[in-house]
C-alpha cells in the first residue's frame, strides 16, 4: 500500500487487521508508512501509541497518544490508552485526569472507571478507589481487572463497628469468582466480630447464626484468620458437641471451616472423649445395615471435629440418603478424598526419590499436604513479555515470550500456583511435578475442578529432573528450593532445562525477615516438640495464652498460622535454608543467571526506599546494593520473589 493509493483510514484498517492476527511487526510497519504520509491522524497516532504500549515501549506511547489527542481530544479509547501510558511512567495525576475525562466523555467506559480506581488506590485514596471498583462492577459484574482491584481495597477495610454497606460488598465479593476470598478475610472478620459483637476472649452478647450470609460466605469460602472470631468459633463448635442437638445450619459451616482449617482449634478432653465416643457409636452404626438417617444428628458433630473419611466403612455414607445440610460435608470431607485416592494410582513418576532429605519432606507433604485450598479466582490471561516489561522497565523480554510457551513448574504442591499460573498463561503448555502423590493428587483435583486442560502433572524429585524433556522458555520454582538438602543443586538442574535466554521466577526464605520464624523454631527444638495435629495445636493455644518468652506477634498475624497444614510448614518443617541478597548474586552468578528484579517490593513501598539510597541503580538489579539496603530495614519481607535470565554460553 501506498499513499498515493490509499487515504489515513485504509492504513489504520490494515494496521488493525495486523493487530487481530498478532503481525505487530508488520502492523509496525503499516503506520509508520501511514504516520509518514498522514502524521496527524489521530487514529493512526492512536493505534501506533496502543501497540508501542502493549509492547511494553511506554516512553514511547505517550507522545505519540498525546499526539493522538490533540488531534481528538473527545475520544475516550485515546484517553484511555493515555492514561495507561501515564500510569506506566508514574505520571498519576496526569493518569487520573485521563480516566476521569474518558468517564466522562462515555458513562458506561468500564475500564477507564476500574483504571481510575488503581490510581486511586495507589495514591492512597482507599475510599475513592472503592468507589471508582464498585461503579465499574455495578456496570459489569464480570470485570476481573474491577473486582480484583475492589478486593485488594476491600480487604483492608478494618473499621471501628458494623457497616452494613461494607458487609454487603463483601458478600456481593464472596460470590464472584474472579475475588481472592482469603484477601478479604480481614475485612470480612472485622465486619462478623462488630456484628455479633465478640469481644477479645471470644465471647458473644448474641450467639452466631448461622443462616447468615456474610458468616456463610466467610466460613465456607476462606480460613478464618481472626484469633478473636477463632475463640468464638471454638466455643461455639464445643457448645454444639455437648449439647448433642445441633444447629444444623450452624455446625454445617463449624464443619466446612474446621476441614479447610485442618481442624486446627484446640479442643478440650471432654471434647475429645465425646468425638471418639461419636467415633465409635458411627463406626458400628456402618458396620450393620442401620439407616444413617438416624445418625445424621452424630455425623454433622462429628464432622466438626474430623473428616468423615476418618470413619471406617465411610464409603457408605455416599450411597446412603441424608439430609441436603450435610451434602457439602460429605462431598468435601469424604467424596473427594475418595477421588483423590483413585487419582493417586494414576499418577506417572519419572523417577524414584532417593536423596534422604528429599524422602524427609515428602513425608512431611503426604501426612499434611500444602496448602489446602478451595478456591483460585479467574483471571485475565496476560502476554508474559508484557507483563515482564510493565513490572521491570529497564528490562527486554526475550522475543520468544510472543510466541506459545512452555512452562516448568518445579514443585505443584497442591496446586494453588499452578492452577494461577495456568490461568494467567491459557496458551502456554506447563509441565508440573512435586515429591508428593497426595499432594499431587489435590492439585489434579483441583484443576480438574476448575476446567484447566494445559498442565501436564508429574510425581519426581527435582534433583532428578534432569531427565525431563525440554528447553523451557519460562521455569517457576516457588517455596521449593529452600526445603531441599543443598538448594543450589536443585537450581543448577532446573536451570539446565532452561533454553538460553529463559527467565526463571523464584521464590526463597529470605533470612532477615525469618528471625521470629527461627525463635519459635528454637523453642519447639529445646523442648522437643513433635509435629502431630494435637501438638500444633496445643503450641497454638500456648503462643495464644501463655507464650514463651520472646515476640511472637508477627507469626499470629500471618494467615499461615491459621491452618494445620501451614502451621507445620511455617515452624515445623522437617528441612529450610534460607537466603540473603548476597547469597543470591552468587549463586545466580554461579548457575550462569542474571537477576531481573524483584517482585512484590514495588506494591510495599519497598523499591521507593531503595531508590532512595541507591539512585544509580535504575534498574534496582544490583543484589549486593540490595544486600546493604536490606541490612538496613528494621524488618525486611519474609521470602523474595525474583525474576533471573540464563544468559548465553
Amino acid at each position: 500500500m501506498t499513499p498515493s493509493a490509499a487515504n489515513a483510514q485504509d492504513f489504520a484498517d490494515d494496521a488493525r487487521e495486523h493487530l487481530l492476527n498478532k503481525r505487530y511487526a508488520d502492523a509496525e510497519a503499516v503506520l509508520n508508512k501511514g504516520l509518514a504520509a498522514f502524521p496527524n491522524d489521530s487514529g493512526l497516532l492512536h493505534l501506533a501509541g496502543h501497540l508501542a504500549l502493549n509492547s511494553g515501549q511506554y516512553a514511547e506511547a505517550v507522545p505519540l497518544l498525546e499526539k493522538a489527542l490533540q488531534a481528538n481530544n473527545t475520544s475516550a479509547a485515546i484517553l484511555l490508552d493515555l492514561g495507561m501510558g501515564y500510569q506506566t511512567v508514574g505520571r498519576l495525576d496526569d493518569a487520573a485526569q485521563c480516566y476521569r475525562s474518558a468517564a466522562q466523555l462515555d458513562s458506561g467506559h468500564i475500564q477507564a472507571r476500574a483504571n481510575l480506581g488503581f490510581v486511586l488506590r495507589a495514591q492512597g485514596d482507599l475510599i475513592g478507589a472503592l468507589e471508582w471498583f464498585h461503579g465499574a462492577i455495578q456496570l459489569d459484574a464480570h470485570h476481573i481487572g474491577a473486582v480484583q482491584g475492589m478486593t485488594s481495597v476491600l480487604g483492608r477495610a478494618i473499621t471501628p463497628g458494623y457497616v452494613p454497606m461494607i458487609a454487603d460488598m463483601l458478600v456481593q465479593l464472596f460470590h464472584s469468582p474472579y475475588a481472592d476470598y482469603g484477601v478479604l478475610a480481614p475485612a470480612a472478620a472485622c465486619q462478623l466480630t462488630h456484628l455479633f459483637t465478640i469481644q477479645d476472649d471470644g465471647s458473644m452478647t448474641q450467639q452466631l447464626d448461622g443462616t447468615n450470609t456474610l458468616l456463610k460466605c466467610y466460613l465456607t469460602k476462606c480460613a478464618n484468620t481472626d484469633p478473636t472470631l477463632e475463640f468464638a468459633l471454638t466455643t461455639a463448635r464445643r457448645d454444639q458437641l455437648l449439647s448433642g442437638t445441633p444447629n444444623f445450619a450452624l455446625a454445617e459451616l463449624l464443619g466446612v471451616q474446621c476441614f479447610i482449617n485442618e481442624y486446627v482449634f484446640h479442643q478440650k478432653d471432654d471434647e475429645r472423649n465425646q468425638v471418639q465416643s461419636l467415633k465409635s457409636k458411627l463406626e458400628s452404626a456402618l458396620s450393620t445395615n442401620a439407616q444413617l438417617s438416624e445418625f445424621q444428628d452424630d455425623l454433622i458433630l462429628f464432622a466438626m471435629y474430623a473428616p468423615l473419611s476418618d470413619l471406617d466403612g465411610a464409603a457408605k455414607i455416599v450411597h446412603d440418603t441424608y439430609d441436603p445440610e450435610l451434602a457439602s460435608l460429605v462431598e468435601l470431607t469424604l467424596e473427594n478424598t475418595i477421588e483423590e485416592q483413585a487419582i493417586k494410582s494414576e499418577i506417572k513418576s519419572f523417577c524414584s526419590v532417593e536423596d534422604e532429605t528429599s524422602k524427609k519432606v515428602r513425608g512431611q507433604y503426604e501426612v499434611n499436604p500444602f496448602p489446602r485450598w478451595v478456591h483460585a479466582p479467574i483471571e485475565n490471561s496476560v502476554h508474559p513479555g508484557a507483563m515482564l516489561s510493565e513490572m521491570f522497565p529497564y528490562f527486554s523480554p526475550p522475543e520468544f515470550l510472543k510466541e506459545d510457551i512452555r512452562i516448568l513448574i518445579a514443585g505443584s504442591g497442591t496446586g494453588q500456583h499452578v492452577a494461577h499460573v495456568a490461568l494467567k498463561y491459557p496458551h502456554a503448555k506447563i509441565l508440573t511435578f512435586d515429591l508428593s502423590k497426595s499432594s499431587l493428587a489435590y492439585a489434579i483435583r483441583m484443576t480438574r475442578k476448575l476446567g484447566i486442560t494445559n498442565v501436564e502433572f508429574r510425581h519426581g524429585d527435582i534433583l532428578q529432573a534432569g531427565v525431563l524433556e525440554g528447553p523451557f522458555d519460562i521455569i517457576e520454582s516457588i517455596g521449593v528450593l529452600h526445603h531441599m538438602g543443598v538448594p543450589v543443586e536443585g537450581w543448577r538442574v532446573l536451570t539446565s532445562l532452561l533454553r538460553e535466554g529463559g527467565m526463571f521466577r523464584c521464590g526463597l526464605y529470605c533470612e532477615r525477615g525469618r528471625q521470629g520464624v527461627f525463635a519459635a523454631r528454637d523453642i519447639i527444638a529445646r523442648e522437643s516438640i513433635g509435629d502431630s495435629a494435637e501438638e500444633i495445636a496445643a503450641f497454638r493455644q500456648r503462643i495464644y495464652f501463655d507464650p514463651p518468652p520472646g515476640d511472637f506477634t508477627r507469626i499470629k498475624e500471618r494467615a499461615d498460622f491459621y491452618t494445620t497444614s501451614n502451621v507445620r510448614d511455617l515452624l515445623f518443617h522437617v528441612q529450610e535454608d534460607n537466603y540473603t541478597p548476597k547469597r543470591l548474586h552468587d549463586e545466580i552468578t554461579e548457575l550462569g543467571l542474571t537477576f531481573v528484579g524483584f517482585e512484590e517490593f514495588e506494591d510495599h513501598g519497598i523499591n521507593d526506599e531503595y531508590r532512595n539510597m541507591f539512585p544509580s541503580d535504575a534498574a534496582l538489579s544490583n543484589l549486593l546494593n540490595w544486600e546493604e539496603f536490606e541490612k538496613s530495614q528494621e524488618e525486611p519481607m519474609e521470602g523474595y520473589v525474583f525474576w533471573c535470565q540464563k544468559l548465553a554460553v
